[in-house]
């Protein structure tokens, strides 16, 4: 299971990344806390499936792919601050 989480707190650091955001600018974007999403990358808790749906239909990357599921990477989106109000 370890495994898995550091997969997908790689990816998400990776994607963060990409898109030139900070971990404030990347936690309000999908509603969570600039700490919380801190630990998540820094794998101090566990991402919940909530979360990781929040990541996926906010930046358009698919689930499989965030979970270490599939490698193939996302395509670049052009527009990462589309205001979008997901109620989970």
């Amino acid at each position: 299971m370890k495994k898995e989480n550091s997969s997908t707190s790689q990816k998400l650091r990776q994607i963060r990344h990409q898109r030139h955001m900070t971990q404030a600018e990347f936690a309000d974007a999908i509603g969570v806390s600039r700490t919380h999403y801190s630990n998540i990358e820094n794998e101090t808790v566990t991402i919940t499936d909530k979360v990781l749906k929040k990541i996926s239909m906010k930046f358009s990357i698919s689930m499989d792919y965030l979970k270490g599921i599939t490698d193939e990477e996302p395509e670049q989106q052009p527009d990462i601050n589309r205001n979008v109000v997901y109620n989970l």
